[in-house]
């Protein structure tokens, strides 16, 4: 998989972190009433080595967008029990000092991504822990990009702390055949395309991982790439976006959970597709939905979701229209088939 932070803006320059505004953000952080307790007992020669390795920590960490190597050391720091109070603190003083105080150009975007990245680990222990300021960016990352929004439009934020946590759980290096089975299963019935399951893992990565969790995660990815892509157009999703438009949707499967409908499609599909194979399936279904009084306007107005001008070919069209036709007669001979206009 291509290594999705390998970017210019990292490959170009980044000026080096200098070691008179480092050691001037700790002199200020051993008289600041929120951090002093931690700095002021430092003693000077010592205060220098911490100063010297911040400089060489951060130059190299900036410059291969990277604090893997680190991770032992940040991890340390988790361990102290650092209040948010306490890490905001030292990080709003270390950006003031070395990076916004005049004469400076502020922050670039790779900066900030790695002091974002080493504050969750000092905070959290781990990289992959998830604030409320990331839900809310990879929501708007995935209702602004122009191949996941129409997917996105409705999505809440919960549904999308949701997706992140069960997201990070999966790329667990430890994680089990079964959790991701189960994400198999429960994606089946989505009909992602390889763009946008490429497009959303950039998303995703991109928000605060540093590019030494792709080589992680890279087994993981690839795999779930391969048990969730469709491979064939993905007409499926069309026809479910239209059906989710359409009356006899808002009459008869508004309350159906959204798995249930997309499986219908795709069997719907499937079957016509095949016919006249899965005949007596078709019967099966059709006799299972004799309880609803369907009308022949609704079975009609079915058919016509089904007909997308993506699939408007006249081998599909006439097993369509047949399919439909056998569906209305199953359904006559059963007395399934309400002659009247529904209504509601």
């Amino acid at each position: 998989m291509k290594n999705l932070f390998s970017t210019p803006e990292v490959e170009g320059f980044i000026p080096l972190v200098a070691y008179a505004d480092v050691m001037r953000c700790l002199e200020k952080a051993a008289v600041d009433p929120v951090l002093g307790h931690h700095f002021r007992k430092i003693e000077r020669g010592r205060m220098s080595q911490v100063a010297d390795r911040i400089c060489s920590l951060l130059d190299y960490a900036f410059k291969n967008d990277r604090i893997y190597p680190f991770v032992g050391l940040f991890k340390y720091h988790s361990t102290m029990k650092l209040s948010q109070e306490e890490v905001d603190a030292f990080f709003a003083l270390l950006v003031s000092e070395c990076f916004t105080r005049k004469g400076r150009e502020g922050l670039i975007p790779v900066q900030q991504r790695v002091l974002n990245r080493i504050r969750t680990l000092i905070l959290h222990g781990s990289l992959k822990a998830i604030s409320q300021n990331d839900i809310i960016e990879f929501k708007r990352n995935l209702q602004q990009n122009d191949i996941l929004k129409e997917r996105f439009t409705m999505v809440t934020l919960d549904q999308v702390e949701k997706i992140m946590l069960h997201f990070i759980e999966i790329l667990k290096p430890t994680v089990k055949d079964e959790l991701i089975e189960e994400v198999f299963d429960k994606h089946r019935n989505h009909w992602i395309t390889g763009v946008e399951y490429d497009e959303f893992t950039k998303e995703f990565l991109r928000l605060y991982e540093d590019r030494d969790f792709l080589v992680e995660a890279a087994p993981i990815l690839n795999k779930m790439r391969e048990g969730i892509v469709v491979c064939e157009p993905n007409y499926e999703f069309h026809i479910y976006n239209d059906f989710l438009k359409s009356d006899i949707f808002l009459k008869r499967f508004s309350e159906v959970e959204p798995d249930k409908v997309r499986a219908k499609v795709s069997k719907i599909v499937k079957w016509v597709t095949e016919y006249p194979r899965g005949g007596d399936d078709m019967k099966t279904i059709a006799i299972s939905h004799v309880a609803f009084k369907l009308t022949e306007q609704e079975i009609r107005e079915l058919e016509d979701v089904f007909s997308l001008v993506q699939l408007n070919r006249y081998v599909y069209r006439a097993k369509l229209r047949v399919f439909f036709d056998e569906f209305i007669e199953v359904l006559r001979q059963y007395d399934g088939l309400y002659e009247n206009e529904f209504c509601c």
